[in-house]
């Protein structure tokens, strides 16, 4: 399954500041449209500072619908999302 449109998260600003840099693991179903549904966080490094971020990105990315018998399906994915400060 390719990714067609897959934006990156916008990295907080208050963490940026702070020089905070973390990781979140996420869950997702791409259904047979390629759309992103049931997002869900699976674990995160720090706790509580880039899982929105995450979410609102997550959910605009678009996908090659995964295909079984060359028929389009569900497919659930499991990503990991850096958050690394350049320089």
């Amino acid at each position: 399954m390719a990714a067609v449109a897959k934006a990156p998260p916008v990295y907080p600003p208050a963490a940026k500041r702070r020089n905070i840099e973390g990781w979140i693991k996420v869950k997702f179903v791409v259904d047979e449209q390629g759309q992103v549904d049931k997002v869900a966080v699976l674990d995160a490094d720090p706790e509580g500072v880039f899982e929105q971020a995450v979410l609102r990105c997550i959910s605009g990315w678009r996908f090659r619908p995964g295909t079984k018998g060359g028929v389009a399906v569900k497919a659930l994915v499991e990503q990991t999302i850096t958050f690394k400060l350049e320089g």
